[in-house]
């Protein structure tokens, strides 16, 4: 057997710790369980792949603001809906 040693944030470990314990484990066991789904698995099973929650997600300065004109022109031609409809969404 061999000891690991984690340094985190003292609020995150907090709330894992109360997290974990809702299920009835505690924050070393929950680390056990997730170092042994790597080696069975052999793959990490967290999703670390970036979810963009909206179009512009990302931009800023100029690049959001030409993005912005865009959008309004299409409002404007029509392309996205009426007014109504944009409202009602």
């Amino acid at each position: 057997m061999s000891t690991v040693t984690v340094r985190m944030d003292e609020d995150m470990k907090r709330e894992a710790e109360a997290i974990t314990s809702t299920f009835g484990i505690n924050l070393p066991t929950a680390l056990r369980m997730f170092t042994a789904e790597i080696v069975r698995t052999k793959t990490v099973p967290v999703n670390l792949q970036a979810r963009p929650s909206s179009p512009y997600f990302g931009l800023t300065g100029r690049a959001y603001h030409d993005f912005l004109l865009e959008e309004m022109k299409g409002i404007a031609a029509g392309d996205l809906g009426t007014e109504h409809d944009l409202i009602e969404v």
